[in-house]
């Protein structure tokens, strides 16, 4: 998937309020004619060039800030709830720039709180993730996933393995929120891998997820007992013993490569492997293919 390109230009105007003016270049996943909505100019800085991600539906912005004084020569960044949030400036540095974000952020960790509501992340906009250990030793396995999430993370017990693929509801012993491609809140979601970051997990949009914690997770799938293993940019089998858990570049955990072994026995830097429940039922009878 594409995701849209846009170009911003900055202009000072009275007051310190920056204006935006976009050169929104087309691509297969915007379609202005069909009714997609162009998005709202990106609250950021003179000198700052800002990407629009349709995957994200959020902004980021790169360059050296080059004005109020205030903030001049800082890494740039954006403001606002339509800003990654990797890439948002603090409350004081959009103050400066006359962007005053703080009740719009307050009101998002408010809504995001009351859907949490003990959940370790959220996937997609308001489905609940739980991050639990896997009770045993050995391979990860479907079995233990299963028994995983039924013990719980000690606040919720009861819950359902989250499917590494769309596919593999098949079982209907998981839950896969990329149950039907023609739904918006879903389809990011279709035919896509939890395990795997290239084309896969990078384009699911979490938004406010540190990609770190998939490392030393494994996830529910239909071959057999084994499951899948984020590794590096991919993903591996966990019945592969001879071979590693990698870091992704960009991320600093794991700090070196994890043996499969040592996450079997939980003597690695990874301790013990994990995975991702939820409160839903497994949904075979949902998705179409």
């Amino acid at each position: 998937m594409v995701a849209l390109v846009v170009l911003a230009f900055c202009t000072l105007v009275s007051s310190f309020k920056l204006q935006v003016k976009t050169n929104v270049h087309a691509t297969p996943t915007l379609q202005p004619e069909k009714g997609d909505k162009i998005p709202a100019d990106a609250k950021t800085y003179p000198g700052c060039g800002c990407t629009w991600s349709t995957l994200r539906n959020q902004w980021a912005c790169e360059g050296t800030i080059a004005y109020p004084e205030e903030v001049q020569g800082l890494k740039c960044g954006c403001c606002g709830l339509n800003c990654q949030k990797s890439n948002r400036k603090s409350d004081e540095e959009c103050l400066v720039g006359g962007f005053d974000q703080k009740s719009e952020m307050e009101a998002e960790r408010k809504r995001i709180a009351e859907l949490l509501k003990g959940a370790d992340l959220l996937i997609g906009d308001d489905l609940p993730g739980f991050i639990v250990t896997v009770p045993d030793k050995g391979e990860c396995t479907n079995n233990l996933l299963a028994k995983a999430c039924k013990l719980g993370n000690g606040k919720e017990k009861d819950l359902t393995p989250l499917c590494d693929h769309t596919s593999y509801a098949s079982t209907g012993r998981c839950y896969t929120p990329g149950y039907h491609p023609s739904n918006i809140k879903t389809k990011k979601f279709w035919h896509k891998h939890f395990s795997h970051w290239t084309s896969h997990r990078a384009v699911m949009g979490l938004k406010e997820v540190d990609d770190e914690i998939f490392y030393g997770m494994c996830f529910f799938t239909n071959n057999g007992q084994h499951t899948l293993i984020p590794d590096a940019n991919s993903h591996i089998w966990s019945n592969n013993i001879n071979t590693n858990v990698d870091p992704k570049p960009g991320l600093s955990k794991p700090a070196k490569p994890v043996p499969v072994r040592q996450m079997n026995d939980g003597t690695g830097e990874l301790g013990s492997w994990r995975t991702i429940c939820v409160k839903d039922a497994p949904n075979k009878a949902q998705v179409h293919r």
